[in-house]
């Protein structure tokens, strides 16, 4: 058996630059094998939060939130998005500098409201973390890094977007 690795190491962040700059061009070959993934999740308990959108490349989105605090039933929604607002996304979070940190977050109090950015393609994946609400960003003092400061603004504009989508729709 050969122990040799059957293609070189690569810093996922490099891959995952190179898909995200071939989505926001309109060069990407296959679009859905490159997705976003929003996730905001925690809280004590009987009052978790759990929000995911997931978008990929090819501008099919998904939403989900469930809030035991306002004790409404989980919401979920599905749309696909036009090209040019797909393509808009990748970029912004491609120039936002987020795959130039090295510290992924993490170490937080229990109960926290913890949120996540994910972006991940057929080959790499990386997830950077942070605190989601702004009194425990203080209180704990892990402010959000710039590129986090710069799309956590848009991707909560649209999960918003989805949520109307939900509520014209009806759930999926």
């Amino acid at each position: 058996m050969d122990s040799q690795p059957t293609r070189p190491f690569q810093d996922p962040r490099e891959v995952l630059k190179t898909h995200l700059a071939n989505v926001a061009a309109g060069t990407a070959s296959n679009l859905k094998e490159t997705t976003i993934t929003y996730r905001v999740s925690g809280g004590p308990p009987g009052k978790r939060l759990l929000s995911i959108l997931r978008v990929s490349g090819s501008g099919a989105a998904t939403y989900q939130h469930s809030d035991e605090l306002q004790g409404e039933k989980i919401t979920r929604a599905k749309r696909t998005l036009r090209e040019d607002e797909t393509r808009s996304l990748f970029q912004q979070v491609h120039e936002s500098g987020l795959l130039e940190q090295r510290d992924t977050g993490m170490g937080f109090l229990p109960d926290s409201v913890i949120g996540s950015i994910s972006i991940e393609s057929d080959d790499a994946q990386i997830t950077y973390h942070f605190l989601a609400d702004e009194q425990q960003q203080m209180s704990q003092r892990k402010e959000p890094s710039p590129p986090i400061q710069r799309l956590k603004p848009l991707l909560e504009n649209l999960c918003e977007v989805m949520q109307k989508t939900s509520q014209e729709k009806g759930d999926y």
